[in-house]
């Protein structure tokens, strides 16, 4: 649940990366092989929500909500790619942490 006190440091992942490294977790976890287990049934429950820890796009509309507050910070696993420093800088200052260029 959302307190104003706290600080929230959220990080997405391209939809599609999320549904396929899901798809092999929960094999992983009930000790099923990839070939037992069709991926396109996996993708729809998915798309709908049917899946373990609930629908993936409602955790993003509700965290949404929040994205202009200032104890929320949102960055993407892509952007980390792309520029993980500037990330660290961006999460470092959200967090009240100075650093030197070292």
């Amino acid at each position: 649940p959302y307190n104003e006190k706290a600080k929230y440091v959220c990080v997405l992942r391209n939809p599609k990366d999320v549904c396929t490294s899901y798809y092999y977790f929960v094999l992983e976890i009930l000790g099923v092989q990839p070939e037992r287990a069709a991926f396109d049934t996996f993708f729809e429950e998915f798309i709908n929500g049917n899946v373990y820890f609930g629908d993936y796009f409602d955790y993003i509309r509700a965290l949404w909500q929040h994205k202009d507050n200032p104890n929320v910070f949102i960055t993407s696993y892509e952007q980390m790619k792309h520029d993980i420093a500037t990330v660290i800088r961006q999460l470092a200052r959200f967090l009240s942490i100075e650093l030197d260029d070292e």
